[in-house]
């Protein structure tokens, strides 16, 4: 990075995670940016001024909070920095927060009371906070429904529908097609480029397309993902890239033009596909059901403790898991399988069973 002059201020931000790889898919030439650090993709930036009275007043928040929760017992994920656990009366609660929208789960409804009232005896003299009690909460996009006991429901319906409702093209019930892709969605866009208005209007339905995609949506990522790789200098056939459908068929024909020489392409069609651990069933037109059964049932059969029906408790997390581990370490053979299956296991609730994770990470902290 380029040193600042004398006199001049330069603000530099760091990027890691996942916010590496959207930022390649929006801006393909930063890739050559991109370097490893302990083994992680790292990006620099040169952050403007205006963002970054943001970003450090938010930073600002989060050391604060994290600071509190720390003092009352709290112990941060060191896999996810949103995220914090504690054992209260012999039962874990667990705290996510973005920015000041906090989210607490307990057992014991009245421990999520005590943490209520500390909330707003800490910051209440700033704003009086909201609380919001029940069993369906909106959060972050998310519809988390716990109406069933034992069972997490999460839906992102409003959060499509608050999309569509602010896009200027309106559809109908009867505007259905088969897959989100044009068939000339990998084509160079074509048309005039798109005015300023437009052009935030696109930027701003990819954002919450390419968000919603990582959530609920998998289906619509490929094309999000291309779209995405456009919001720069959008052209009017990026605008209408989605309204035209039988881009399967010519995909794979091209697959199998482009690599069939090496190895014939297995084209693999229907309305049930097994992909990356996940079932993906298209069964009812116009839904996507996810499931990741099979994936956990390997899982559990390729562990050497063997569990039956009868082999059920309240929480994935035991009394103890916040203490430091006992006993001896486990031999190579034990230790290959415990990676194995805390890296599964982390996969898995990343996607599929979030009430795993908090478990799942910690013991990913022990590897």
């Amino acid at each position: 990075m380029p040193g600042a002059k004398e006199g001049e201020d330069r603000i530099y931000m760091k990027i890691t995670g996942m916010m590496v790889q959207i930022l390649i898919d929006m801006a393909p030439e930063y890739c050559k940016y991109v370097v490893f650090k302990n083994g992680k993709r790292v990006i620099y930036v040169q952050v403007l001024h205006a963002i970054y009275g943001m970003l450090q007043s938010s930073l600002l928040f989060y050391n604060q909070l994290q600071s509190d929760l720390e003092a009352k017992g709290f112990v941060f994920d060191p896999y996810d920095p949103c995220f914090a656990n504690k054992v209260d009366n012999e039962k874990q609660q667990t705290i996510r927060f973005h920015v000041d929208d906090v989210m607490s789960s307990h057992m014991d409804p009245k421990v999520d009371d005590k943490f209520a009232e500390w909330l707003n005896m800490r910051y209440g003299s700033i704003k009086a906070c909201t609380i919001i009690r029940g069993k369906i909460h909106r959060y972050l996009g998310m519809t988390l429904d716990f109406l069933v006991k034992g069972k997490l429901k999460i839906r992102m319906g409003d959060y499509d529908k608050n999309m569509l409702e602010a896009f200027p093209i309106k559809f109908n019930k009867d505007s259905k097609q088969e897959t989100p892709a044009g068939n000339n969605l990998l084509e160079a866009g074509k048309g005039k480029l798109l005015g300023a208005e437009y052009r935030q209007i696109f930027h701003t339905t990819v954002a919450r397309g390419l968000y919603v995609s990582k959530k609920a949506r998998l289906d619509i990522h490929p094309t999000i993902t291309i779209l995405a790789l456009r919001v720069r200098e959008p052209t009017e056939s990026d605008w209408k890239n989605h309204m035209d459908p039988k881009v399967d068929d010519k995909f794979a024909e091209w697959l199998n033009m482009r690599y069939g020489s090496i190895k014939a392409c297995t084209i693999i069609r229907g309305k049930i596909h097994r992909y990356l651990g996940m079932t993906l069933d298209f069964l009812v037109k116009g839904k996507l059901k996810i499931r990741m059964g099979d994936y956990d049932k390997n899982m559990l059969e390729a562990f050497p403790i063997k569990f039956n029906k009868d082999s059920k408790q309240e929480t994935p997390a035991g009394n103890n898991l916040l203490e430091a581990g006992k006993g001896k370490l486990l031999s190579a053979e034990y230790c290959q399988i415990f990676h194995t299956t805390v890296a599964r296991g982390l996969y898995v609730s990343k996607r599929a069973c979030l009430d795993i994770h908090p478990t799942i990470t910690i013991l990913a902290s022990r590897v």
